[in-house]
């Protein structure tokens, strides 16, 4: 753009000189060489002094006052649209600057419809001088006033780099800029952030002598504030020659938000020292400073000063005392502050009601929404958002729905924060199906929709769901970031898509995003859950710096894979590699040291656990109890339990069922009431506990007392707990019960039909517990391994041989179940109790294990029919395989006694237990609760 003068316009857009004839043209608008100087009555205002330019004058021209001045516009039309006419054709008005001799005669007339146009117009719109200069039709006088108005109006539009290039035009004119210029030139390098640019304008600064001056230097200060050089911003500063509250609010500012709040309020201490009185904006920016580095105690002092200067605690000031102790977690003073002000605006509503969310008082929030909204106060986006997270803190949906209505009626429903915050709204109250409504309703979806509804279908369970919006977030070319990856990555991992997720492996690798932590952890996770250790072990080695994320990872996959001692091998040596574990990883390793029984292991980790400082916590707490239990130390078990600072339901759970299952079920029940003394309310797997406790000493009325809890706490709708109180029932003696329990099920699944199968076996009732099996296998319930213990043992009691063999036969031509070694000694019982003796001792030769039970079994009922010859086989054969168990001496002793005229030969069976030195072994109870559920999985549970 060239110089702005007098000479013609350029071709492009040249306007064109009136050929006027002596008759036609008034005299006033005839062809002369005199350049106008134009007048301009703006004021503008530097260091409180103002300057006014008066108005040009010809010497021939009467007094003002004496010639009326009429400035026709135009019919219909105002001066925004006949400047915009102008601009938009130039060629079409007549150019009278440079020859008309009276200064009411105007600057622009158009060709056809004669309407008017003056260029030093009060009334004219702010752009216009700002356009004039840039299509080089502005003011001829070439003054550094003029030049600086058009500055001005290009900076106040936003049009930052026109501004900067008039600098230059200016330059490139001889025309010295002034401290006018400065301000506005650096408060456009400021806004635009050309650092070089603003460095430029500096040694410009520096050459004038401007850098001690205290606006020009605040400007330099603010100018490297906002373009990040805040070394720079605090060497101007200390340039400037006194400092007043703009140059020391410009530096504080600047180090806030480079991120230096400490450094802010350091400043802001000196500047108190120094005796410079701080204004509002002052305030406003020390505030964000005590906000962003969480000084609450500064921000107290810095509220007691401005209440100490009276200053006024306006709408600016307010926000950022409620933001600041929002920030730093004082809601209450936040609150109090809020109420001491006089005026609040939508900001300062809006701060209250997200701190209250940040806080966790999501009702609190809502309660503040409406009253803002009583009060006239109409919500912004701002706080539309703040609303939205507080239904959704607390799951509010029908809350959400309502500002939902509001929002369209606002106009704002097609904001790209409020279509994504719906979207998070609707998923975390449960509606998954209004979430997808709005994300199908977006015009225009970015990363973080595509993301969110992702992340909503994998909260839900819908992993499958879940991929498929990843394929088609894939079709729309729009590209995943690693939020979106880590969370496709859990969708694979719960629908356990191997293929899928070596899809998704391959897309993160392409894309860079292959080292972030985070991501390199959830690959390693991923393949795990989807069954695949070798994958998981190979991207794991590739990793150069495993994180504690990722070793963790892997030692849950050894576990989960059932290698305990695997994941041993592996914590050993990520402790080598010095990589600190954390909670997580002590749960992972504890439970490692639980599936192999590995009790020194585990004491091992126990002090580290100690040394680490973790054993405050409740998670490793109970792990660690619930290791010893597996291990088989009851005693370390107590000690641990009786050492925790706070011992929730699960560590209390953890030891009654240790208890129960090393058969000191009073222990338990002790256990249980001392557990509600405490008043910590028992779940529905310490009521499995506790039943099983109770079916191991068989206290019928204990088990009538946690059956009425049970009702109470609404536990009784759970199959899996019913089942535990239907075998507590049958096992204490009180099959009518166990029945009742049974018939008022509303639904019955696997669980409740074994437990029941398994109480009519237990007392006899064999015709009932086969009846029963064929109700179940009617509903098309699936049968299982203790399905047919139960049904096998039924029959052995009842002594239904032929239905007893239909059965086993049944398992694997029917069921697809291989027989275990359980099964076969209940058939083989069956036999025996029969009397086929013969036809047992073939079963037990053909089965596929060595099953010293199996024989004691039939040994018994040799004992049973007196088969003396058989009973001396079968001992011996026992003898052979165990020889320092009394039990076949104690057996064939009991068959030498039932047959008569065997006493001799049992005296010398007993001689010979005696010199043997062997002891009869300890007798427990068949039924586990483990056998139905896994220790390791109270601690899934209580989360």
């Amino acid at each position: 753009m060239g110089a702005i003068s007098a000479q013609p316009l350029p071709n492009s857009v040249c306007l064109e000189t009136p050929q006027l004839s002596s008759k036609s043209a008034p005299r006033s608008e005839c062809p002369s060489s005199r350049q106008r100087q134009l007048s301009s009555s703006d004021n503008y205002a530097y260091r409180g002094q103002s300057h006014s330019i008066p108005s040009y004058r010809h010497p021939l021209q009467p007094p003002k006052a004496s010639v009326p001045v009429r400035h026709f516009t135009g019919e219909g039309k105002n001066l925004e649209e006949l400047w915009q006419q102008f601009f938009a054709d130039p060629s079409q008005w007549w150019d009278y600057r440079f020859d008309k001799t009276n200064v009411s005669h105007p600057d622009f007339k158009h060709k056809h419809t004669k309407e008017a146009l003056w260029i030093d117009k009060r009334s004219n719109p702010d752009w216009v001088q700002a356009e004039l200069t840039t299509l080089e039709v502005g003011v001829v006088q070439q003054s550094t006033f003029s030049w600086n108005t058009a500055i001005k109006q290009h900076v106040r539009i936003g049009h930052d780099e026109k501004a900067i290039h008039i600098l230059k035009q200016m330059q490139e004119e001889g025309l010295v800029p002034d401290n006018f210029t400065f301000l506005w030139i650096l408060r456009a390098c400021a806004s635009s952030g050309t650092l070089e640019e603003g460095r430029h304008v500096h040694s410009m600064v520096s050459q004038q002598g401007w850098e001690s001056d205290v606006f020009v230097g605040s400007s330099l200060v603010d100018m490297y504030a906002k373009c990040g050089s805040i070394e720079d911003a605090y060497e101007a500063f200390n340039k400037i020659a006194i400092h007043n509250s703009v140059s020391w609010t410009s530096l504080i500012t600047g180090y806030v938000k480079c991120g230096q709040a400490k450094k802010g309020l350091e400043l802001y201490r000196q500047m108190h020292l120094e005796m410079v009185k701080p204004d509002s904006v002052t305030y406003g920016a020390v505030l964000n400073a005590c906000a962003n580095c969480l000084a609450l105690e500064d921000g107290r002092l810095v509220h007691a000063q401005i209440i100490e200067s009276r200053c006024k605690l306006d709408d600016f000031v307010g926000s950022c005392l409620l933001d600041m102790y929002v920030k730093c977690g004082s809601i209450e003073e936040a609150w109090n502050a809020f109420n001491s002000m006089h005026t609040r605006n939508v900001v300062c509503w809006t701060t209250m009601i997200a701190g209250y969310v940040k806080c966790g008082f999501g009702e609190k929030a809502l309660e503040l929404y409406h009253k803002m909204q009583w009060q006239c106060i109409n919500p912004d986006t701002v706080t539309f958002l703040a609303a939205l997270h507080a239904c959704a803190s607390i799951a509010a949906l029908e809350e959400g729905r309502c500002i939902h209505s509001k929002i369209i009626e606002s106009g704002r429903e097609s904001h790209s924060l409020i279509e994504n915050c719906l979207v998070d709204m609707y998923i975390k109250c449960g509606s998954i199906h209004e979430a997808w409504k709005v994300f199908r309703n977006i015009r225009k979806h970015n990363v973080a929709c595509w993301t969110t509804m992702i992340i909503g279908y994998v909260k839900h369970g819908l992993g499958e769901k879940a991929l498929e919006l990843y394929k088609q977030m894939l079709v729309e070319q729009i590209q995943p970031d690693s939020g979106t990856f880590l969370y496709v990555l859990h969708a694979c991992a719960s629908a356990a898509a191997l293929e899928e997720g070596r899809h998704i492996h391959a897309h993160i690798i392409h894309s860079g995003c292959e080292l972030d932590t985070s991501i390199e952890a959830c690959i390693v996770d991923m393949y795990i859950k989807c069954g695949s250790m070798e994958e998981a072990s190979e991207v794991f080695n590739k990793i150069v710096q495993p994180d504690v994320v990722c070793w963790t990872a892997m030692i849950l996959g050894f576990v989960r894979c059932g290698q305990g001692q695997k994941a041993l091998q592996l914590y050993r040596q990520m402790l080598l590699e010095r990589v600190e574990p954390d909670s997580v990883t002590f749960v992972a390793v504890l439970t490692a040291c639980a599936s192999i029984s590995a009790l020194q292991e585990g004491r091992r980790i126990h002090v580290q656990i100690i040394q680490s400082g973790c054993i405050m916590n409740d998670f490793v707490g109970s792990c660690l109890v619930e290791m010893y239990v597996k291990c088989g130390s009851i005693e370390d078990a107590g000690r641990v339990f009786n050492n925790l600072g706070s011992r929730n339901v699960v560590c209390w759970t953890v030891m009654i069922m240790g208890f129960a299952k090393c058969g000191f079920g009073d222990t338990a029940v002790q256990l249980y009431h001392q557990m509600q003394m405490e008043k910590v309310e028992p779940d529905a797997v310490t009521f499995v506990a506790i039943l099983n406790a109770c079916a191991c000493i068989s206290a019928l009325e204990e088990g009538r007392c946690i059956h009425a809890q049970m009702l109470r706490s609404g536990t009784e709708h759970d199959n899996f707990v019913l089942g535990c109180l239907i075998d507590m029932y049958a096992k204490s003696g009180s099959i009518a019960d166990a029945c009742r329990v049974f018939n008022n099920m509303k639904s019955r699944d696997e669980v409740a039909y074994n437990a029941m199968i398994g109480a009519f076996s237990m007392h006899g009732q064999g015709k009932e517990a086969t009846r029963l099996f064929e109700q179940m296998c009617q509903e098309c319930l699936k049968v299982n391994n203790i399905t047919f213990v139960s049904v096998l043992t039924a029959c052995s009691h009842a002594c239904l041989v032929a239905e007893g063999l239909y059965y086993f036969e049944s398992m694997n031509a029917v069921y697809d179940i291989s027989a275990t070694m359980e099964h076969y000694a209940c058939f083989v019982d069956l036999l025996g109790r029969a009397g086929q003796l013969n036809e047992a001792e073939i079963m037990i030769e053909r089965m596929p294990y060595v099953s010293i039970p199996v024989w004691r079994t039939l040994l018994g009922a040799c004992r049973i029919y007196g088969n003396v010859k058989m009973g001396e086989r079968i001992a011996e054969q026992l003898l052979d395989m165990e020889p320092e168990n009394a039990s076949g001496y104690v057996l064939l002793s009991n068959i030498y006694a039932a047959a008569a005229g065997q006493w001799d030969r049992r005296d010398t069976a007993q001689r010979s237990s005696l010199e043997r030195q062997v002891h009869k072994e300890r007798c427990c109870t068949r039924f586990d609760v483990s056998d139905h559920f896994h220790m390791s999985d109270l601690t899934i549970l209580s989360h």
